[in-house]
């Protein structure tokens, strides 16, 4: 994972809250539950929980926000979450489906990510992090897969942007049989 600047997480907070806004919340029968955030697969993830860790987050982003003289609705905060939580869900999963190692870049990427929160507050890390990891996860997760994937079809001298894109797919078909389950309180689909 590349070095970001401490405001990467900012940009990828307004980025996400940009998307956020022109995407509809599933609000047809059948949808998650009340108490339940995201149904996936066969994961639930409590409304309480990602209550609990958008608070967290937004806390841990405070100093940053405010120095970079920045406002976003908690609403964003949490849709952001809730779109990092289920694809992560929907990754750990997949990954469990193909019984997948991830590779020690993986590990590279924590820990760079880790020095790039060094400034946030100590007690917000852990929160941060679990928000801000989820692109490294899946990334790893998606390269592992797929080229577990392009293996299994004959390809086995496949680059890491063909694993990446072959990985990406399997996760899309993953995610669209049956589509994850979000309540419609976090607008997005």
């Amino acid at each position: 994972m590349p070095s970001r600047p401490s405001g990467v997480v900012l940009a990828g907070l307004a980025a996400v809250a940009a998307l956020s806004l022109s995407a509809c919340g599933n609000t047809s029968p059948g949808t998650a539950s009340p108490g339940t955030a995201v149904n996936i697969g066969d994961q639930r993830l409590a409304a309480s929980d990602v209550d609990d860790l958008s608070v967290a987050y937004c806390d841990g982003l405070e100093a940053q926000l405010k120095s970079a003289g920045q406002v976003f609705p908690m609403s964003f905060v949490r849709a952001y979450v809730v779109r990092n939580l289920t694809v992560r869900a929907a990754a750990e999963q997949l990954a469990e489906q193909y019984d997948v190692t991830l590779p020690p870049s993986y590990d590279q990427a924590l820990r760079d990510l880790e020095t790039q929160l060094a400034g946030f507050p100590e007690d917000r890390v852990d929160e941060v992090m679990e928000v801000e990891s989820v692109s490294a996860y899946v990334q790893a997760v998606q390269n592992e897969v797929g080229g577990a994937l392009l293996a299994e079809e004959g390809t086995t001298d496949a680059d890491d942007a063909a694993k990446q894109a072959r990985g990406a797919d399997a996760l899309q078909q993953w995610m669209s049989e049956p589509p994850a389950d979000i309540n419609p309180r976090y607008g997005i689909a």
